[in-house]
């Protein structure tokens, strides 16, 4: 039997679930603003909802993926730093 397991670190670490749940997230707030707030008998488009979707996940994806590349040079230049010093300390 096969067992399927998910690692929470690396739902944690995905950018495109990430901003899909951000989407998700964002469309049941304007779902539930829509039902609770709007008491005429407007209709509500459902390409705003698709827009939201859109627009919301590309937001949050390049947000989390400009933090993602800050995040990795900073690491590639403490990995260098840490080069140089040991290449100081070398004896010959």
């Amino acid at each position: 039997m096969v067992k399927l397991e998910i690692d929470f670190s690396d739902i944690i670490n995905n950018n495109i679930i990430l901003s899909i749940l951000a989407s998700l997230i964002a469309l049941l707030a304007l779902y539930i603003d829509k039902c609770i707030f709007i008491k005429t008998d407007e209709q509500i488009n459902y390409i705003s909802y698709i827009k939201i979707f859109i627009l919301v996940f590309l937001i949050s994806f390049l947000i989390l993926f400009i933090k993602e590349k800050i995040n990795s040079e900073d690491i590639d230049i403490i990995d260098h730093n840490t080069e140089i010093e040991l290449a100081h300390e070398a004896p010959f």
